[in-house]
């Protein structure tokens, strides 16, 4: 890609992003009272750095990533521009290490072996480890995520772990699904949320909605929102380069 098409596209890039930007104000206004109180994280898989930057120059703030040696590498690109990087991939073990290293938030917090390997290593470099712990709402056998009745159960667990912090909730709700659909995991998901928070857990984030349906999970509740294709345009196969 030469400088013309890279400005084209970064161009274009930005736009999109002030578009959905202004949207999740306008529903952050709409359903929870302020232009502020939901979060716009750009899930940048596999979008190179050079487009990420003049992202952070226009305000993009929060960035996710599912893999963590894809995301270190932008890291290293991006070093010191004020950025909080998620991941939102499912975290294999003999990542954790590099993992707590390098993000502020593990959205993925889906097993007791996980936070036991997750605290360990905390526990050795005396940190903490933020996490929200995702769920399974739609109990798909093949997906990752605590089903919705092991939930209170889970986050009992989780107090065990001295050096994690759970501050919230994280879904994904089964894909192929209508919108009205879709809204009703959201809705299970707000009143999941709501209920841990009654029982005494630090819920502060309920991360769901993505690119095709975050309006939703918006209006369900969502304070947190994960849009990568209607930002960055839809994923090619060797676009990171």
């Amino acid at each position: 890609m030469d400088v013309q098409e890279r400005a084209h596209e970064i161009e274009q890039v930005c736009a999109r992003y002030c578009e959905v930007r202004s949207k999740v104000r306008e529903l952050a206004l709409r359903h929870h009272g302020s232009s502020e109180a939901v979060a716009l994280l750009l899930a940048s898989k596999r979008q190179p750095a050079w487009i990420l930057e003049p992202l952070v120059k226009d305000g993009a703030r929060l960035f996710g990533e599912n893999y963590v040696q894809e995301a270190r590498a932008k890291m290293a690109e991006l070093q010191g521009l004020s950025v909080e990087w998620h991941l939102i991939g499912r975290l294999q073990a003999n990542k954790a290490k590099k993992a707590i290293e390098s993000f502020s938030v593990i959205q993925t917090l889906d097993t007791v072996e996980l936070a036991q390997r997750l605290n360990s290593l905390a526990e050795n470099v005396r940190c903490r480890v933020r996490c929200l712990v995702e769920v399974n709402i739609g109990a798909e056998p093949t997906k990752a995520g605590v089903f919705p009745g092991d939930l209170m159960g889970f986050l009992e667990k989780m107090l065990s772990f001295c050096s994690l912090e759970v501050l919230g909730l994280m879904a994904i709700p089964p894909l192929e699904l209508e919108i009205d659909a879709s809204r009703r995991h959201f809705e299970r998901m707000c009143r999941l949320f709501q209920g841990a928070k009654d029982a005494g857990y630090p819920m502060h984030w309920l991360s769901m909605g993505t690119s095709h349906d975050f309006e939703h999970a918006i209006g369900a509740g969502a304070n947190m929102v994960r849009v990568g294709t209607r930002v960055f345009g839809p994923r090619q196969a060797g676009k990171l380069q």
